[in-house]
């Protein structure tokens, strides 16, 4: 993103950019979205700036009085610092009297509130093309995040960017730039007046490194650095640097006096003339106008530039809330249509303006002022982005215009009572995180003090990393952004010196666990604030009880004319620069990784004691130093043997040990922590998830910070297993920190070939399958052809067992009706075997009677029902006979008919019977040969039967019959 306020864009300004750009009606609203999205991520903060020269010593004191947050430098518009008149820097003495008093009135105006742009500014690299103000007015205020520091007698402007093309609504850059080399590009360079060396550390990583103009030198920390300069001045590096980068430059004041750049004429070089005048060709022609109108009475270049700066600072108010309309001339609406604006807007219309009238200008982004921290120290927050003019005057230069006028800037600075978070015990010597919250929310910007020392400020995060120093108590402090006050408000601090040492299961956690260090609000005085040895120091501040006993272990053989490792730490943290003294006598201090090597030669024989201290921190250790020649005697007794010395000793604490006897250390001694990855699917390989395990003698580690490849993956849960995805790289390291510091390293390697092993096993099965399937094409084909038969067949299989089945259950009902119709007619029949009028004679009757009576009428039954279906069926194919039964109801009539359709189908014989209609049967039929008449009474009868159209009459009973018989003298015929 962009610088801030004033002067670069930042991310607010960068969606806004993306609103102003021509854009057709017809295209998708999703592509403006798209636009708004990539420009916001990808807009980074501009810088430029020229070196301040203060008025006079009282006028720096009042422009950065460290008690005003007003004072402080804002975002885009920054104005805290001595406000400079023309091209940045004070009038001399030898100015005129009423530049003077202009001077002074805008210097205080500038300190009495300060300057900024939509929102915050960072150390990203200014993009080519830059988008000027914003569509939408802005509310809500801007973050305070500390952005770089500066070590030097003054601040001033600091220039990230240059942009010579204008658009309308852009700022394009055209900037050549080179290696660095130690030569400066001469790009019709200032002239020198006063030379500046500052001392630059940056707070972010960053590629852009911010200097004053006119830049003649600069030193990069790490000289394997490349850096880039431009024509214009600019110093970029080739890559991003990391955080707390330093670089040391000098710079060449411009000069401030009126009368020399009067003098300077308007005699400008050809190709920078063409450059710097251009404007749109679509820029209405009022602009002009109106800039010809107000620099009337000016005579020369210096004066024009004055007097369009000045009118713009009393005709326009300083705001962050404006904003224009999509797809119009900026310029053209800010000087006619808007009545307030910031200094993106100011300083585009100053340039254009001086362009109209063929002078030079070129518009510039960056940070201005900054906050005074201490002597000869500025610290620079990503509330002062700004953006300002600079014009070009032969023989001299270019030189800096500011056209903003002062405003208020709503920088967001929450108050306390504050919430102070520590990531890790506290241990001397150990690094942790300082973390300041406000209900939740992050305070960036805030300074943070431990015990005495200032350490920094809080990062967007709300952040801080240091290391805790090696006193037996620690304070942590933090004061509101931009309050460079003192840190405990000059009040007596009462301590706790007896506090006593929380024990190992009472340490708190890792952030993020159940136990911590926190500092909440109270109205109470000083309280323990869970028995870990901290406590609650004010509303700012927090006290906790440091652990400073020194592990002190000795590594080797104690034997004269050796040396051995002298290794220190505190609960896993090793003690840097610690003073190594043996009975006293100070022998050297230990390295980064709290080791020394301690040589035997002058040591005498005998029982000697190593100390090991640094400040309030402190350990001990005994050890028995021998000749080498009873070492290497081969006969020893048996009390000579126990006195050799261990290939490697554990030291205490500052406790005392009896002699001759190795002391171990008062900590408690754990076993080392074991790593075990466990993959998804069973293999290893890059990209995927898989879980890391971490124990401890067999017990899971939780709340453990696992790190994989340098990338924070998380901390470990009540099972001691956290999940993680393999990077994609040929072999990963992982790094395991548990809540007491204990560390433990992995590496896993050979992904990549376990990757490639992967995909040609993939690739040897896919062409194994391959092969089979061709060897076997014939079998498979046939395989494939059967199913498909069987798919095809199967509709016409279901269809036809329904058919079977519904017909057998017509059979079935037909039988029953017609039983139930003989039983009727047997009953109620009046000359019946058994009439009703004969029941009454059943009583004469002996049994034996009885039961031959019944048989015989059972016998007379089925004799009927068999002659009754003899009658009904067929006789042959070639013939049936018709029913002798006159009286024929419904259900006889339509039984009979489906019978006689059963036949004539049959007889017939079209293929696929079972899936045919009535109507494609009957016209088979009739393509066969079959008389077409019959045909179709006989069809139109069975149809109005079997779909119950109608009930059936004897009539058509008759009917069906005469058909039938004439279709089978038709298909005897035929046959014959």
């Amino acid at each position: 993103m962009v610088s801030a306020d004033s002067g670069g864009t930042d991310d607010n300004d960068g969606a806004d950019d993306a609103d102003n750009r021509v854009i057709p009606e017809e295209l998708l609203v999703v592509i403006s979205i798209c636009t708004l999205i990539i420009t916001a991520i990808i807009l980074p903060p501009v810088d430029g700036g020229v070196l301040s020269d203060p008025r006079s010593a009282g006028d720096v004191e009042d422009s950065l009085d460290i008690k005003t947050p007003d004072n402080l430098a804002s975002p885009g518009n920054p104005e805290s610092t001595p406000r400079e008149s023309d091209s940045g820097q004070t009038v001399p003495p030898t100015a005129d009297p009423q530049s003077q008093s202009e001077s002074s009135r805008k210097t205080a105006q500038s300190t009495r509130s300060g300057y900024g742009s939509p929102e915050a500014s960072t150390l990203d690299q200014p993009p080519a093309s830059m988008t000027i103000g914003s569509t939408q007015p802005r509310s809500g205020k801007i973050s305070k995040i500390p952005v770089f520091t500066v070590e030097s007698p003054r601040t001033g402007y600091w220039r990230q960017s240059v942009y010579a093309t204008y658009t309308g609504s852009t700022w394009a850059s055209e900037t050549e730039s080179q290696s660095y080399t130690g030569s400066i590009p001469n790009n019709e360079r200032t002239i020198e007046q006063q030379r500046t060396e500052y001392e630059v550390t940056s707070l972010q990583e960053t590629s852009s490194l911010p200097v004053l103009w006119q830049l003649e030198s600069v030193n990069i920390q790490d000289s394997s650095t490349e850096m880039q300069i431009s024509t214009a001045g600019t110093l970029q590096t080739s890559q991003s640097v990391p955080r707390g980068t330093t670089y040391i430059a000098q710079s060449a004041a411009p000069p401030r006096d009126p009368d020399i750049l009067t003098d300077a004429g308007n005699r400008y070089p050809n190709e920078l003339s063409r450059r710097y005048t251009q404007i749109p060709e679509d820029t209405p022609p009022r602009v002009t106008s109106l800039t010809e109108n107000i620099t009337s009475d000016a005579e020369t270049p210096y004066e024009t530039a004055t007097v369009i700066e000045r009118w713009l600072e009393d005709s326009k108010a300083y705001s962050l809330n404006a904003s224009h309309e999509r797809s119009r001339p900026i310029v053209d609406e800010f000087l006619f249509e808007m009545n307030r604006g910031y200094c993106q807007y100011f300083a585009t219309a100053m340039t254009v303006m001086l362009r109209s009238q063929d002078i030079p200008a070129r518009y510039v982004v960056g940070f201005k002022g900054g906050t005074q921290v201490a002597e000869d120290r500025y610290l620079i927050t990503s509330d002062t982005g700004h953006a300002w003019v600079e014009v070009y005057f032969p023989d001299v230069g270019w030189i800096r215009f500011d056209p903003t006028p002062p405003g208020d800037l709503p920088i967001q600075n929450p108050q306390p009572p504050y919430n102070i978070t520590l990531n890790r015990t506290v241990v001397a010597g150990a690094t942790v995180d300082i973390s300041v919250e406000k209900n939740t929310n992050p305070v960036t910007g805030a300074p943070v003090r431990v015990n005495t020392e200032r350490v920094g400020w809080t990062d967007a995060t709300g952040t801080i990393t240091t290391q805790l120093p090696y006193a037996n108590t620690v304070t942590v402090s933090a004061r509101p952004p931009g309050d460079q006050g003192k840190y405990l408000n000059e009040q007596t601090v009462a301590t706790v010196e007896d506090m006593s040492l929380p024990a190992v299961g009472e340490i708190p956690r890792l952030r993020g666990s159940s136990r911590q260090y926190k500092l909440s609000v109270s109205n109470e005085p000083l309280r323990s604030t869970d028995g870990s040895g901290c406590s609650i120091q004010s509303e700012t501040a927090l006290k906790c009880q440091s652990e400073t006993n020194i592990s002190v272990d000795v590594i080797g053989s104690t034997v004269r004319g050796k040396s051995v490792v002298i290794s220190t730490s505190i609960r896993g943290v090793p003690v840097q620069n610690g003073t190594v003294a043996v009975d006293g006598d100070i022998r050297g201090y230990t390295n980064n990784s709290g080791e020394f090597t301690l040589v035997l030669d002058d040591v005498t024989t005998g029982t000697h004691s190593i100390s090991v201290t640094r400040q309030a921190a402190s350990g001990t250790a005994t050890i028995r130093v021998l000749n080498a020649s009873s070492v290497s005697k081969p006969t020893q007794t048996q009390d000579s043997a126990s006195t050799l010395p261990p290939t490697s000793t554990s030291t205490s604490t500052s406790t005392s040990t009896p002699a001759l006897t190795p002391v171990t250390s008062s900590q408690d001694n754990t076993s080392s922590i074991n790593i075990t990855v466990t993959p998804q699917f069973g293999v290893l390989v890059p990209l995927m998830n898989a879980g890391i395990t971490v124990t401890q003698s067999n017990a899971p580690v939780s709340n453990a910070t696992v790190t994989l490849s340098g990338s924070a993956v998380g901390q470990t849960g009540p099972n001691g297993t956290v999940d993680a995805t393999i990077p994609l790289q040929q072999s990963a390291s992982i790094t395991v920190v548990g809540p007491d510091s204990t560390r433990a390293q992995q590496t896993i390697s050979g992904l990549y070939r376990t990757t490639a092993a992967i995909i040609l096993a993939i690739l040897l099965f896919a062409a194994a399958g391959i092969m089979f399937l061709y060897r076997n094409r014939d079998t498979i084909r046939t395989i494939i052809t059967h199913i498909h038969t069987t798919l095809i067949q199967t509709p016409m299989l279901v269809t036809d067992m329904f058919v079977r089945l519904t017909l057998g259950i017509d059979h079935v009902w037909s039988w029953f009706r017609q039983l139930s119709i003989q039983l009727r007619k047997f009953i109620l029949a009046p000359r019946g075997h058994l009439s009703l009028d004969r029941l009454t004679d059943m009583r004469l009757l002996s049994p034996r009677q009885i039961v031959s009576i019944v048989y015989q009428w059972l016998r007379s039954l089925t004799r009927a029902l068999r002659n009754r279906n003899q009658d009904q069926m067929p006789q042959s194919e070639e013939g049936i006979s018709s029913s002798s039964e006159s009286d024929v109801e419904t259900a006889d009539a339509q039984s009979i008919i489906r019978k006689l359709w059963y036949v004539f189908t049959r007889a017939v014989g079209p293929s696929r019977l079972r899936t045919k209609t009535p109507k494609e049967v009957a016209t088979y039929a009739i393509e066969q040969g079959v008389p077409s008449k019959p045909v179709i009474i006989l069809t139109q009868i069975y149809q109005k039967v079997e779909y119950g159209v109608e009930s059936t009459t004897e009539s058509q009973l008759e009917s069906a019959r005469d058909a039938f018989q004439t279709i089978q003298s038709a298909l005897g015929k035929t046959n014959k």
